[in-house]
């Protein structure tokens, strides 16, 4: 009896790119390891990163809470709170405020 093989078997796992938000920590799709999210605050827009340094900061203005985002748009700084882009959002100091997103 032939055995099947699996959809998701490692033969084609070597030929599929890693998706957008996530990397292979090995750095290589000809042997990549189980795909890694990349952490928050941060993001990768592009199929097949292959390492840590290929994930960008979330730029200034906007939140990226959510590890794994393939871009940050639709993620503004929500309203009374600030966003340096490599942090958390921040509130406002006392007595000042942002009533829209994306400050």
């Amino acid at each position: 009896m032939e055995s099947e093989r699996s959809p998701y078997s490692l033969g084609d796992l070597t030929t599929c790119p890693c998706p957008a938000g996530h990397y292979y920590p090995g750095g290589s799709e000809t042997h990549p390891g189980t795909p890694q999210t990349c952490p928050e605050h941060t993001y990768l827009a592009a199929e097949g990163g292959q390492g840590q340094a290929e994930y960008l900061l979330c730029p200034a203005r906007y939140y990226c809470r959510s590890p794994g985002l393939s871009s940050f748009d639709g993620h503004p700084c929500p309203p009374d709170h600030w966003c340096s882009g490599d942090q958390g959002a921040c509130l406002c100091p006392p007595r000042t405020f942002q009533t829209e997103p994306g400050a």
